[in-house]
């Protein structure tokens, strides 16, 4: 990403890292409403902990706010 924001070239970068520079408007979407999906997997051993659960819970939950293609 530093590279791009010193203008060195164009790249597909991950929109949860440049979300704010597009707000700024420091760099521009050349391909709007495009997107690369990407599948996110959680693994964790299969172990009864109620810290691990919590932890879990908690990764799923704020994954579902952060990750969300909410671009103004």
């Amino acid at each position: 990403m530093r590279a791009v924001l010193a203008g060195w070239g164009v790249s597909v970068l991950p929109e949860l890292k440049v979300r704010q520079h597009l707000r700024e408007g420091t760099l521009v979407d050349i391909m709007p409403g495009r997107s690369l999906p990407v599948a996110l997997y959680w693994h964790c051993w299969n172990l009864d902990s109620a810290v691990l659960d919590a932890l879990t819970h908690a990764l799923k939950s704020a994954a579902n706010v952060v990750l969300s293609p909410t671009l103004p």
